[in-house]
């Protein structure tokens, strides 16, 4: 046997740049059934500042809200992102990335701050912390679930070619090994190095 669900996403993004200012937002709600035909009413909020205080520093600060449930509602109240861009969004060592929690559902809260120092045209750096929270409070386990340190240094070493390397770490909580197993008292890191080479093939202009 096989099945139809309609899952409805709708919301908004807005952006606003004044000065040295750069400001951002979002906001999406979830409708429909999910793919156990149970009803969803889900919602997502973000929210970034980003300041340049001259051409060479700049800080982040943003918070992103996915709703979660707790299991005992009429209503699925977890928000399902759908897509795997959670890299980009709730930190690089990928905790969050299009991956189950263990059995539940309690969405995520992602609290990050953040700097960023570019030494020349050429080189620039960025350090980022992120604190991960539920949602949603399950029985007998706390919301916190740990921080995160994200480093990544960008050097263009020439036209169309850029040498990029990241450093991260993570230091989790009891919750964490709750709702996505693993033992948060073992050390947890992750570092790369990648080269990435795009030259122009065809350029057309009509």
């Amino acid at each position: 046997d096989s099945h139809t669900r309609y899952l409805q996403t709708m919301g908004t993004y807005l952006t606003y740049k004044p000065g040295s200012w750069n400001l951002d937002g979002a906001f999406y709600y979830q409708t429909g059934k999910n793919k156990g035909a149970e009803k969803v009413s889900a919602l997502m909020g973000s929210v970034q500042a980003a300041y340049a205080f001259d051409k060479t520093w700049g800080a982040v600060v943003s918070f992103d809200y996915l709703s979660g449930d707790k299991g005992n509602g009429d209503k699925f109240k977890a928000f399902d992102p759908l897509y795997g861009t959670h890299h980009k969004f709730y930190g690089a060592m990928d905790y969050f990335y299009a991956s189950a929690w263990q059995g539940v559902a309690p969405g995520l809260q992602d609290a990050q701050l953040g700097v960023n120092f570019k030494t020349s045209k050429q080189v620039s750096m960025q350090l980022n912390y992120h604190y991960f929270a539920t949602a949603a409070k399950l029985d007998d386990v706390k919301k916190g679930l740990g921080s995160e340190m994200d480093y990544q240094l960008d050097w263009n070493v020439m036209k169309d070619v850029k040498l990029s390397a990241g450093y991260s770490i993570m230091r989790g909580t009891k919750s964490m090994d709750v709702v996505k197993g693993g033992d948060h008292k073992r050390w947890q890191d992750w570092g790369w190095v990648s080269v990435n080479i795009n030259p122009r093939i065809l350029f057309v202009k009509w």
